[in-house]
């Protein structure tokens, strides 16, 4: 399953259980001149591919061989430091984990 694959099934699954999941477009190849533009527009490197709002979760999304970029990291780092449960998802299960974690940070 590529990752654009796992990232649909992910937000059907969040969805499907009214879930307010959003995707922050970062991903993509940028001119000079655009990304500067997207930059003071707010766009922040590493962020992750899905913002589960309404838990204060953050999910990167990885295939089997993905490998987690140092601004995803630094990204997953300081979500949590302001109390969001955040982590890298390889699979459905994985999905589920954190979100489960996450309802259990909020109760």
């Amino acid at each position: 399953m590529t990752e654009t694959q796992f990232q649909i099934q992910a937000m059907k699954y969040l969805r499907q259980r009214g879930h307010l999941a959003i995707h922050v477009p970062n991903e993509g190849y940028r001119t000079k001149r655009e990304g500067a533009i997207a930059k003071k527009k707010g766009v922040l490197p590493g962020v992750s591919d899905i913002l589960v709002l309404d838990l204060g979760c953050a999910i990167e999304l990885k295939t089997e061989n993905g490998v987690v970029s140092r601004s995803q990291d630094l990204f997953l780092r300081a979500v949590r430091s302001v109390g969001w449960t955040a982590g890298v998802a390889r699979s459905m299960a994985d999905v589920e984990e954190l979100i489960e974690r996450a309802k259990n940070a909020i109760e």
